[in-house]
Formats: C-alpha cells, structure tokens, sequence
C-alpha cells in the first residue's frame, strides 16, 4: 500500500509541483520542443519492438519460416521468445514515454493540424490497450487488446511519420 501512495505522490509531483518552478515561456522554446521530442521518439523505437512479437508470431503461425531456409527458423524462435519476454514491459515504458510526450506536446500548445490529431487519437487508443493488456493477462478479453493494437499502429505510423 506505501509502494501505491509514494507512486501517487511521484506522479502529483511530476505533473503539478515541477511545472511551478518553470516559467511559462520555457514551454514555448525551441529547445522544450526537442525536449519532449525525444520521448517521442524514444517511444517509437521501442513501439517497433512491442510490435515485433505480433509480427514473429504471425510469421511463426503462417509457416513462413519453413519456406526460407532452414537454419532461419531456431533464430526466429529465439527472437520471437525474447520479444514474447520483453512485450509488457517495454509496452509498459512506451505508455510512460508517450503520457510525458503527450503532457509535454500541451504544455508546449495545441494546434489543429495533423500530428497533433493523429497524436490524440493514438493515445486515446493507446489508454484502452493497456486496460485490454491486464484483462488478456487475466483471460477476460475477446482479443481485444490485437485488434486495438492494430488500430494504434496506424494511428502511430501516421503521427509519427507523416
């Protein structure tokens, strides 16, 4: 129950008592947009990781493998059971990352145009997704969590890259 209250009050601190001490012209500097640019950025490449145990997955399923070669598929399987490993908790640091690149992309101001949307949008997928992720650890989702996984990766791809 402390390991809840501390993390509480470190997220109270995060966003409410550290913004105080900043002025508010700091928001609006070139060098604040780098700044949260990089969690950006630091989420996108581990997003591709989170994405790769889908896409092992799916090429371990259809057979793809046993058409290449055959030295090809004990690799596969070692970096499918490794991104099978890593999956929750690099998925967990992506939320992290996102939520302060989000929180970070306001403070610096809100424009109507089409990063910002589509940033908006895949985070609003992305909130549900965890929610989905504790409910297929505990068995209670009807895959859910893939289909709204596929739903942020476009939603990702446009806002990152276009």
């Amino acid at each position: 129950m402390d390991d809840r209250i501390d993390r509480f009050f470190l997220l109270m601190m995060f966003f409410f008592v550290i913004p105080h001490f900043f002025p508010a012209a700091t928001y609006h500097s070139r060098a604040f947009k780098g700044f949260f640019k990089n969690f950006g950025s630091l989420a996108r490449i581990l997003v591709f990781f989170v994405f790769a145990h889908y896409v092992l997955t799916f090429i371990l399923r259809k057979k793809y493998v046993d058409r290449w070669i055959a030295k090809l598929k004990p690799v596969v399987i070692t970096f499918s059971r490794w991104a099978r490993q890593w999956h929750v908790p690099a998925a967990i640091t992506v939320f992290g990352l996102v939520v302060i690149h989000a929180v970070c992309a306001f403070l610096y101001g809100w424009k109507w145009d089409w990063s910002n949307m589509t940033g908006l949008l895949a985070l609003l997928c992305l909130v549900p997704i965890a929610v989905t992720g504790f409910m297929r650890y505990k068995k209670l989702d009807r895959k859910w969590h893939f289909r709204l996984g596929i739903g942020f990766a476009v939603l990702f791809i446009l806002h990152a890259f276009l």
